[in-house]
């Protein structure tokens, strides 16, 4: 494998990748399995489900995964770094630059359709999804169950979804019992990647303890963030507000919900959010860049180690029929839960026909695959100008 070509095929994953995991999906299927074949969709669709259950943003492992399964580690840390240092910089970026945007309402009315586009591209994903992991009345009904209970438990979501979707992998594989057999299976494990998780989280909470130095603070706040949190971006931003805007007053609420609105706008994982909020509690520009640098990686870390410690146990593991089954019923459950979220964003949007009418044509747009994403988004901003 050539790795030069692959991280252009990332590259360009990373440029039409808008929304968060919902929507990055249909991308990662559209571009790496059907175009470029790197790996097969059940391949894709396991590792998606095994990344829901993991702490860490949920698209970013599953791309370094490929990543690891196409040319091993140093492949993977290359493939996260072309993956997310793009929009972390735009991110950054946006932060030095905050002051004069702020005070410039003149192409504000740009963004007035990018949430909805957003919509549009979970819409995309869902549907993909969705798509290709139900199809049997078995899998159809373990669907409805899930979605059910989703709907039931949303407003603990965050508790509550990774639970669900273990239970989904736990009842499929119950209803297939009878057909597995007895396997011995040897396989070695190494608690190194997970222990230097522990360890630094360890260190970094003593430290916060003894000082209340901005960039001892930042990253162990970030870095606390990426092993706590199970999900995409959207699940860290209550956790950001509490701590960073009411309790350390890092920025203003209206500024962090201004820089959260660019970030549906910019290509890459909702988790470079973290660039834009670190770097704002600093003032000069060299040091923006050092702040936005230092929370956008650290938010990451974790996620990234953990790719490292599970993806060689899944490769020893993911031919055994368990396995295979529980992780089937994790990717229906996945496909259950994203379908709720995206009709609940859906449903959240403004009531204005024209919103409606952006989300739910630019889904049939991507659905269709007659224009390429980053046209999509290039059309919606000129639109948003001129209506």
């Amino acid at each position: 494998m050539n790795w030069i070509t692959f991280l252009k095929d990332i590259f360009k994953v990373t440029l039409h990748s808008f929304g968060g995991p919902e929507a990055h999906y249909g991308i990662f299927s559209r571009y790496l399995v059907d175009k470029k074949k790197y790996l097969s969709e059940e391949e894709l669709l396991q590792l998606i489900a095994l990344h829901s259950i993991v702490p860490g943003p949920t698209s970013t492992q599953t791309i370094v995964a490929i990543g690891y399964k196409v040319g091993g580690p140093f492949l993977a840390l290359l493939t996260f770094l072309v993956w997310a240092l793009p929009a972390m910089l735009l991110m950054i970026t946006f932060a030095i630059f905050f002051p004069l945007i702020k005070n410039n309402q003149q192409y504000l009315p740009s963004l007035t359709y990018l949430p909805p586009l957003a919509i549009g591209f979970m819409m995309y994903g869902s549907y993909s999804l969705t798509k290709k992991s139900v199809k049997k009345l078995e899998e159809i009904l373990l669907f409805s169950a899930m979605l059910f209970l989703g709907y039931v438990f949303e407003s603990f979501g965050f508790i509550v979804f990774p639970l669900l979707l273990i239970l989904g992998g736990v009842f499929y594989i119950s209803i297939h019992y009878k057909e597995l057999k007895k396997i011995t299976f040897q396989h070695s494990i190494s608690w190194t990647y997970p222990s230097v998780v522990i360890v630094i989280g360890l260190l970094l909470y003593l430290l916060v303890q003894v000082t209340s130095d901005t960039s001892i603070v930042l990253f162990e706040a970030f870095y606390r963030y990426g092993y706590s949190v199970i999900g995409g971006g959207q699940v860290v931003i209550p956790m950001m507000i509490k701590e960073l805007v009411e309790t350390q007053a890092f920025l203003t609420i209206g500024d962090f919900l201004s820089g959260y609105a660019i970030d549906q706008a910019v290509p890459g994982p909702l988790f470079s959010f973290a660039a834009f909020v670190s770097a704002m509690a600093y003032e000069t520009t060299l040091l923006k860049i050092f702040g936005g640098l230092l929370g956008g990686f650290a938010i990451f870390i974790p996620g990234i180690l953990l790719v490292f410690f599970i993806y060689p146990i899944w490769n020893q593991v993911k031919n055994i029929p368990t396995i295979q089954l529980f992780l089937k019923g994790v990717i229906i459950s996945a496909s259950s839960i994203i379908v709720l979220m995206t009709v609940i964003q859906f449903v959240r949007l403004p009531l204005y026909w024209d919103v409606w009418l952006v989300a739910i044509l630019s889904s049939l747009v991507l659905i269709s695959k007659k224009i390429p994403p980053p046209w999509l988004v290039f059309i919606t901003l000129i639109i948003g100008l001129i209506v």
